[in-house]
């Protein structure tokens, strides 16, 4: 078995924080930026939120409470937890209104950044959001989508591979793929755990770096969380998700 963890995440150029390179090969991608898509609004994805690192947008959330939000922790640096804020109830986030500092954020103490496995973070905010038409909780599954369902990711990713980060918000389809077919197509790269969902897509859409921690939500429900993948949208490799059913009771038990 061979993998590479690369981390893609926009706001580490800007903050000068050194980049991980490949380890042991080429593989995996810490990922989430939407490549293709359609472009919407927040009105549609009320729970989607920008996690922000020193003002910039860095990763995707969800809002799971008024002062809690649902992310990967791969996206958690900290010791930079003073940088850290949340972006709620806007399409555009170049827009500077609705920012909430956060207070403390708890990742899973089982995470681990070579297999990515338990990827799962609870954001505590300083103040609660207000909710509303634009802003909204989301509910979290109790057991993992079947295969063959349509689910819904959503974020403010690249439009393409080498493009910079989008402002307006986007989403795309994603079809849930069985567990023992993602297991095989990563065999040779990486273990697919009982904490991770695969969702396939079609048409040179799907996800890359830039929006982890984002939700992957079907009929409402939030089902998995941004987390890893094979290159940018690539026929062959179905991006890979936390599966919030199977870290489920993690999130109960740590949320305020």
């Amino acid at each position: 078995m061979w993998r590479a963890i690369t981390f893609l995440l926009p706001a580490i150029a800007v903050l000068g924080i050194a980049h991980a390179g490949p380890i042991d090969g080429t593989a995996p991608l810490l990922d989430g930026r939407i490549i293709g898509g359609q472009n919407t609004h927040i009105g549609n994805h009320p729970y989607q939120v920008s996690l922000r690192l020193d003002g910039h947008h860095f990763c995707g959330g969800s809002i799971i409470g008024q002062k809690l939000v649902l992310t990967a922790a791969h996206c958690i640096f900290k010791d930079l937890l003073d940088k850290y804020e949340i972006q709620y109830g806007v399409t555009n986030v170049a827009s500077r209104k609705n920012l909430i500092k956060v207070t403390d954020i708890i990742t899973h103490e089982n995470f681990d950044t070579v297999t990515i496995d338990y990827d799962v973070a609870l954001v505590i905010l300083a103040t609660p959001i207000p909710l509303g038409a634009n802003a909204k909780i989301i509910a979290l599954a109790s057991n993992n989508p079947a295969a063959g369902t349509n689910a819904i990711v959503s974020g403010w990713g690249q439009a393409d591979e080498n493009g910079p980060t989008v402002k307006i918000l986007k989403r795309l389809t994603a079809e849930v793929v069985a567990q023992h077919v993602c297991q095989e197509k990563y065999r040779e790269i990486d273990d697919i755990t009982n904490r991770m969902i695969c969702a396939g897509l079609v048409g040179g859409e799907g996800t890359c770096g830039g929006d982890s921690g984002g939700p992957l939500v079907e009929n409402s429900v939030q089902v998995g969380i941004v987390s890893w993948g094979v290159g940018c949208a690539h026929p062959d490799f179905p991006g890979v998700y936390s599966s919030v059913a199977n870290l489920r009771d993690w999130i109960d038990a740590n949320s305020p």
